[in-house]
């Protein structure tokens, strides 16, 4: 049964002309002020679920106008029934954001560096879609976590495993295999079953979800799935033109570079990039001329004539 609360409005310190901003944001503050696990009075927990009962109803914009018009009476009178009884209702987000600031994650170490941070609501009490607090017995998987993790463009073209090493919500570290997948690209999530924040009651545990960074190195830089690498020429190649020996992640090819050619040309390998199943992304060399930082009296004659007879 629908608790009996004066006024919704009320409840969250707001105008019935509020705008979902406003809704939102009396929400967050008043969630931070009274979740039980942060307000230990004997209060809180009730002043809680009414806050959630409030948010519950007024951020749905039908729930809200059935409540405008019939009041208390809202469900029956606006012909709104909610089946929904699996648990959190309030705004997720929200919420998160209220147990990340109560619960600090512990921090990340391992190759590349990184954080991480608890997604999920571990061993906290839940709320039942009538706004209810849920009992602290019952069984509750562990919260998710979240982590960072740089890798290079090799790593991703050929797969690689990588260790990093995590502290848990008691302090404990502890080391992991990364498998990293071939064909992984900038910002996909690895997931790591069962390594995340620690179950509640017996519930399991949740799972780490490991963000990739993949970045540039000296020799390669990555657009997409489309690998570049700079081609140095010498300043006779790039004029009479040559062919040339050019190394990829894992061959080696024969180029042929054309008379004239200056700094900034591509020379595309087709399907030579990163490659998963969805993509197939090109290999680039892109010229680079250049010029011998020593050169002897007859090489700097040559070139002073070179450059009269240019300008002729």
């Amino acid at each position: 049964m629908q608790s009996q609360v004066e006024d919704y409005y009320k409840v969250l310190g707001i105008s019935k002309e509020a705008t979902d901003k406003d809704i939102q944001k009396a929400f967050r503050k008043l969630a931070h002020k009274y979740h039980p696990d942060s307000n230990k009075s004997k209060e809180a927990e009730e002043k809680f679920k009414k806050i959630n009962e409030a948010y519950n109803v007024l951020k749905d914009p039908e729930k809200r106008k059935a409540y405008d018009q019939f009041g208390n009476q809202w469900e029956s009178g606006g012909g709104y029934y909610s089946q929904d009884t699996s648990g959190w209702t309030g705004d997720e987000d929200i919420l998160r954001s209220v147990f990340d600031s109560i619960f600090r994650a512990n921090s990340f170490g391992g190759e590349g560096g990184g954080r991480t941070s608890f997604s999920g609501f571990g061993n906290l009490g839940g709320f039942t879609s009538r706004g209810g607090f849920t009992s602290r017995s019952q069984t509750m998987k562990g919260g998710n976590v979240e982590a960072e993790l740089d890798i290079s463009i090799a790593d991703s073209y050929y797969g690689a495993t990588k260790k990093i090493t995590i502290s848990d919500e008691t302090g404990h570290r502890k080391q992991l295999d990364v498998t990293i997948p071939k064909g992984i690209v900038e910002g996909q999530k690895i997931r790591l079953k069962g390594q995340g924040g620690s179950g509640y009651n017996g519930g399991p545990s949740g799972d780490m979800l490991i963000q990739v960074h993949i970045v540039n190195d000296a020799q390669y830089s990555l657009n997409g799935q489309d690998i570049y690498k700079d081609l140095e020429i010498m300043p006779w190649d790039a004029a009479l033109g040559a062919e040339m020996e050019v190394q990829t992640l894992d061959k080696t090819f024969k180029l042929s570079i054309p008379k004239g050619t200056g700094s900034g040309k591509k020379f595309r390998l087709k399907a030579k990039g990163l490659k998963n199943r969805k993509k197939t992304g090109d290999f680039y060399f892109i010229t680079k001329v250049m010029v011998p930082e020593k050169l002897s009296k007859e090489e700097i004659q040559l070139i002073k004539k070179w450059k009269d007879m240019h300008q002729s």
